[in-house]
Parts: C-alpha cells; sequence; structure tokens
C-alpha cells in the first residue's frame, strides 16, 4: 500500500498499542514484510474493516519492529488475526484466510445490540398507516 492511499486499517506500535485496544471491539492484523502469506491477507483485512462500517476498529501491526505487542497477544507465527474486546483477546485466526471466515468470528464475539445498532431497519414508522392486506375494500 502506498504512502498516499487511505485505508480503513489503522497503524499500532509498542508505544500506542495499550491505549488503542483498550476499549471496544479491535481486529488486530500481525504481519511482517518479510511475509508473503501476510501479503496475501493485507486485501482482505482491509475489505473487512471497510465492511465493519465502525463496529469494530481494525489495527495492523508489524511483528517485526513491535515484539512487544506480538509477545502481549501470544502470536506465535505470522500472519495472524487477532480480536480483543475491551482490551482482552477472545479470539485469534492463523494463516491466510477468507474474508467470510474472518467476518464470522467477529460478528460471534461483538455484542448482539453492537449488531443490531450497526444493521440497516425496514421496520415502517408508528404514524405510517399500513394498508389492509385482506384485500378487501374496508369503506
Amino acid at each position: 500500500m502506498s504512502a498516499s492511499t487511505v485505508s480503513a486499517v489503522l497503524v499500532a506500535t509498542d508505544a500506542t498499542f495499550a491505549t488503542q485496544t483498550a476499549s471496544g471491539a479491535v481486529l488486530v492484523d500481525v504481519w511482517a514484510t518479510r511475509c508473503a502469506p501476510c501479503r496475501l491477507l493485507a486485501p482482505i483485512v482491509e475489505k473487512v474493516a471497510v465492511g465493519l462500517d465502525g463496529r469494530a476498529r481494525v489495527y495492523s501491526v508489524d511483528a517485526d519492529e513491535n515484539p512487544l505487542t506480538v509477545e502481549q497477544l501470544g502470536v506465535r507465527g505470522i500472519p495472524a488475526l487477532v480480536l480483543l474486546l475491551d482490551g482482552t483477546v477472545v479470539d485469534s485466526l492463523n494463516g491466510v484466510t477468507s474474508r467470510a471466515t474472518i467476518e464470522a468470528m467477529i460478528d460471534r464475539h461483538l455484542p448482539a445490540a453492537q449488531i443490531a445498532a450497526a444493521a440497516p431497519t425496514t421496520a415502517t414508522s408508528p404514524s405510517t398507516p399500513t394498508p389492509p392486506t385482506t384485500g378487501k375494500d374496508l369503506r
């Protein structure tokens, strides 16, 4: 990704990680430039980040430059995706995986109210009368 590209994935470092991930739902992509599978996973993580629409934040952590964070997360191999809720690790995935698998992991752990709040509603408002569905003229 070039420096001029705006990404939905934010960057976390050893110095900023604890503050950035202390609250809410956070997906962490642990990667390294030397890792070919990490480069394959990056665009998938970007799509997930865009699709989350604010339900969770997504951070990228370079394993080579941030060994303290990698150790804190318990990551043993890369690429790794780690899901945190309010600063606590609740789930993880290792290796290249699909967007659907990543989204399913996130959905399993997000509070139901948070998922419902992000879902579009299709209900009619109470002030809008609903026409009869019997097919009879009620005049």
